[in-house]
């Protein structure tokens, strides 16, 4: 089980934990965490050895005595225990339970339109035609399925789904968040609707936001490199409404709307980052200055645009 103790800390700090060296050896590492009224400490085992369980035992009740909640933690690697501090910060049963609770308000805010219903009515996601535009690839019968198997993909990937008003571009953003989140074995949504906030061009500060709204101990520095490693799936639903709603504009135009947003994307676009939007048909994708932003960074990640057709 022998783990680096570097490697150790330096998971642990990025969650936001002190190393303490004074209560520390080399098979076992003392972090403490501070959480408001609350001061929690966790004794990492990175080897094994029976003479030093006793040891491990008077740092607990040394540190009980000081008024810290300690307890041990035993992990196999440091997948473990990255995996570990994820579903503890992040409270992954109780998140993936809420993104299923916002899936079935928006299926009750969909049959509301319908003013007589019967017991034989209920919502059924209907799979309408797509193509993906830039990409010589085969589709799927099923757009969802065929997005989800792009998000085992090692490499950073931003994913646009592009139709006009009402070919379901909302209904399938809700869809696909539904199915990430029933799937345990799937990253967890991060889901953002931009028609909630008309000022969300300042993208960096609707992204804090919305990370402050939907975790209670985590910041979007942990949130950032989570979406990296490919724990979190970014899903933004209605990224027209970033753009102007001038009827006759040019691309290059709606671009200097975007950019602001698009900027802030590429940054978030590392290592296994898969970013989804979904957005109206627009100029700016269609634009020369557009294709130009997408080839800068042709070797960072990639492109893949979906298109929907009339149901």
């Amino acid at each position: 089980m022998d783990l680096c103790a570097s490697q150790v800390i330096e998971k642990y700090r990025t969650y936001g934990f002190e190393y303490k060296k004074q209560y520390s050896n080399h098979s076992y590492l003392t972090f403490t965490f501070r959480s408001g009224f609350f001061h929690n400490a966790e004794v990492v085992k990175i080897a094994n050895n029976s003479n030093d369980e006793a040891m491990i035992q008077e740092k607990i009740s040394s540190l009980n005595t000081l008024g810290i909640s300690a307890k041990i933690t035993e992990y196999s690697n440091l997948e473990d225990i990255e995996e570990g501090l994820f579903k503890g910060f992040f409270d992954v049963i109780s998140w993936r339970n809420r993104i299923r609770s916002d899936y079935r308000e928006y299926v009750a805010s969909v049959m509301r339109i319908y003013p007589q219903k019967n017991d034989d009515m209920s919502y059924h996601y209907i799979n309408a035609p797509y193509a993906i535009t830039n990409k010589n690839a085969e589709c799927s019968p099923d757009i969802i399925e065929d997005i989800i198997s792009r998000l085992n993909d090692d490499s950073a990937q931003l994913i646009l789904i592009e139709a006009p008003a009402g070919f379901g571009k909302t209904c399938t953003a809700y869809e696909l968040i539904d199915k990430l989140a029933s799937d345990d074995q799937s990253p967890i949504p991060f889901f953002t609707e931009f028609s909630r906030d008309r000022q969300a061009r300042i993208f960096s500060h609707v992204f804090i936001r919305e990370v402050d709204r939907a975790f209670n101990q985590v910041n979007s520095d942990i949130v950032e490199y989570e979406l990296k490693n490919g724990r979190i799936v970014m899903v933004l639903d209605g990224f027209d409404e970033l753009l102007s709603d001038t009827q006759k504009i040019e691309a290059d135009e709606d671009y200097e709307n975007a950019e602001p947003m698009l900027e802030t994307i590429s940054e978030l676009l590392e290592g296994r980052s898969k970013i989804i939007i979904t957005s109206r048909k627009s100029a700016v994708f269609d634009g020369v200055t557009f294709s130009e932003w997408i080839d800068k960074f042709d070797n960072k990640f990639d492109f893949v645009r979906y298109r929907i057709e009339r149901p």
